[in-house]
């Protein structure tokens, strides 16, 4: 069990400057993080983990104190499937809203963990990289979905319903082909598409179109605020990128998916926010969480570059104008940091 431990070796998180390490959740739990999808910041300072591999919410107060876990595997009220990392935490007054991309469903909690209600958006079963609740009638998602492919972002009711479309190209990170009269999926790593992020503390939603260095900021509405231009430019894609998408296991052992690689990296495909600017993150390789980057102003000015790994489970998260980053150690425990954007 001491494999299993969040904090085992690292003290400090490596590329960002540590504000506060998070205690391990405690042996006689039989609880361990497996793999992160989302990170939510209450407004009384309480840390939400959503552990998509053990099924779980993790908590911790404002300290950073282990307080408890809740949630298990199933349908039923309160329950959860996650099974894929496309899973998301949202806060809305003193209420959790967690997305289950499995099922399409939404449950609500209580800031203690207790069940609330539940309802399923009109995305259905879909891979949501956006999600958030900007107001007690309005969901802002961000979803891709399979039928096209497209990727949409849009708002929705709390009953799940769309209420309006605020963009929607579409997708060429995935594409339908056929192979001895079956129909089969190419994964096209290096694609541009539609990235989206939102910025709580201030509502605004950020839509850039990775192909470029261009990020629109607007409200949630859709109207227009001002413009980033990043310094960003797209490079060529390497072999040894390649060889790390090509070399998953999984993908051995199955004859649905291949990979499929363009001649060029998108300048990004995730947006992270918080209270100083934003990060932009490019994920390089499959397995253990390498990415680059770059610190921004709220202006889009360039403040930092880095490149990095977070390992296995791990990776970068904004809520409520923090930072929290969750990286693997040497043995994949994980461990979880409160950080700010400078470097240590």
């Amino acid at each position: 069990m001491i494999l299993f431990l969040i904090i085992l070796c690292l003290d400090a998180d490596p590329d960002f400057e540590t504000q506060q390490v998070f205690e391990s959740i405690p042996l006689e739990s039989d609880l361990f993080l497996r793999s992160v999808d989302d990170v939510a910041v209450a407004p009384d300072g309480r840390t939400y983990v959503l552990d998509g591999g053990s099924i779980r919410i993790h908590v911790w107060n404002a300290a950073g104190d282990y307080l408890t876990s809740f949630g298990r595997q199933g349908q039923g009220p309160g329950e959860f499937v996650f099974r894929n990392n496309s899973n998301a935490l949202s806060f809305q007054g003193n209420s959790l809203y967690v997305f289950d991309s499995a099922t399409g469903k939404v449950t609500v909690f209580d800031e203690e963990g207790r069940y609330l209600d539940a309802f399923f958006l009109e995305v259905g079963r879909r891979m949501v990289p956006l999600f958030a609740v900007v107001d007690p009638e309005t969901l802002l998602v961000g979803n891709f979905s399979w039928e096209g492919p497209y990727r949409r972002l849009a708002t929705y009711d709390t009953k799940g319903k769309l209420k309006r479309k605020l963009a929607e190209i579409e997708d060429k990170t995935w594409r339908y082909f056929f192979e001895n009269g079956q129909r089969r999926v190419a994964l096209v790593v290096g694609a541009t598409t539609l990235i989206t992020g939102y910025d709580e503390t201030r509502d605004e939603v950020l839509i850039g179109d990775n192909a470029t260095n261009k990020v629109q900021i607007s409200d949630v509405n859709g109207k227009p605020i001002r413009e980033l231009s990043l310094e960003l430019v797209r490079r060529d894609m390497t072999r040894e990128i390649q060889k790390s998408w090509e070399d998953r296991p999984w993908l051995k052992q199955q004859s649905f998916y291949k990979y499929a690689f363009s001649d060029k990296l998108p300048t990004y495909n995730r947006i992270v926010c918080f209270d100083e600017g934003f990060v932009f993150l490019l994920r390089l390789t499959p397995e253990n969480g390498g990415h680059e980057g770059i610190v921004t102003d709220r202006a889009g000015k360039t403040l930092r570059q880095f490149d990095t790994v977070f390992g296995n489970g791990g990776g970068l998260y904004g809520s409520n104008g923090e930072l929290i980053t969750v990286r693997a150690g040497d043995m994949d425990d994980l461990s979880i940091y409160r950080v700010s954007a400078g470097k240590p």
